[in-house]
């Protein structure tokens, strides 16, 4: 193992010094995750990394992620920390869908990400703490998504379920196209915006799906 890493580890569990056994195992996880394996999306130095962030205590996981006690049960949610948005949401319509979407539930993986996106909770309200910084500018989408993408919509093309790759990348979630079908939010690589999991360029990331 390479030294740099583990010396990263140490300093890492000396300056969060837990007690908590799991705790501090699952810090060290996240580090062995996040620092020693190149292959994976990397969340460190991405638009998600609130580490700088006063509010965030320097933690990089447990804004969104606790290894006991996490918020709900479903599968789609790894260990949630962060409070749930229970806002009603206006969905996209057009004459054109051959599919309706659906209210974001609280088992769907796309509620996650408006918990924070929709305005409606603070992005410091994690580990049971009443936040009081909410997201704003571009980042902000509020509950009006009729102008966004659908989500919660299902998929026809055939490709692989369950957070599956499609054609390239895009990721299907019990049939359905979600916010992280397009978006990977660990992700400080890619070279396009919005932290997109396949390029715009040419239509590329459209052609996933939509077969022109």
């Amino acid at each position: 193992m390479n030294q740099a890493p583990t010396a990263k580890i140490k300093e890492a569990t000396a300056r969060y010094p837990y007690g908590n056994l799991a705790t501090s195992r699952f810090l060290t996880l996240c580090f062995v995750m996040f620092i020693t394996i190149p292959s994976m999306a990397q969340i460190r130095g991405s638009v998600h990394d609130f580490t700088s962030i006063g509010w965030s205590g320097g933690e990089l996981c447990s804004v969104c992620h606790v290894p006991h006690t996490r918020k709900i049960s479903d599968g789609q949610a790894p260990v949630w920390n962060h409070e749930i948005t229970s806002a009603t949401y206006i969905l996209y319509g057009s004459s054109t869908l051959t599919q309706i979407p659906e209210q974001p539930s609280y088992a769907n993986v796309s509620r996650l990400c408006l918990s924070c996106h929709d305005g409606t909770i603070a992005l410091d309200s994690f580990g049971g703490n009443q936040g009081s910084s909410f997201i704003s500018d571009h980042a902000s989408m509020g509950t009006d998504l009729s102008n966004d993408h659908p989500i919660g919509i299902r998929m026809i093309r055939k490709v692989s379920d369950n957070g599956g790759t499609g054609v390239e990348g895009v990721k299907i979630y019990n049939g359905k196209i979600e916010c992280p079908s397009c978006h990977d939010v660990h992700n400080n690589k890619v070279s396009d915006e919005k932290l997109l999991r396949v390029t715009r360029i040419g239509s590329r990331l459209c052609f996933q799906c939509h077969e022109k």
